[in-house]
């Protein structure tokens, strides 16, 4: 049984973060993932031979956005209140 998923996300901040993501497409066993630019959002398509490897790598698509979000909010200096 073939499985797929698509994930569209807003671009938040500066294009630089999702570069890494943009160009390094996946290939596995059991699934691939890809990814492209579309205006102001990344979309990352998910196909995978059954469930569990559907799983897994959405997973991965959604651990490696959360780390270039946390990445960029750690980078740009929060304003301090007076």
């Amino acid at each position: 049984m073939n499985c797929s998923a698509i994930l569209r996300v807003p671009k938040k901040d500066a294009e630089l973060s999702y570069k890494g993501l943009l160009s390094n497409p996946h290939s596995y066993k059991r699934s691939s993932i890809s990814a492209k630019e579309s205006g102001a959002a990344i979309t990352f398509t998910v196909t995978a031979s059954d469930v569990t490897a559907l799983r897994a790598s959405v997973n991965a698509v959604l651990r490696d956005i959360k780390v270039v979000e946390e990445a960029t909010s750690a980078a740009i200096p929060q304003k301090q209140k007076k």
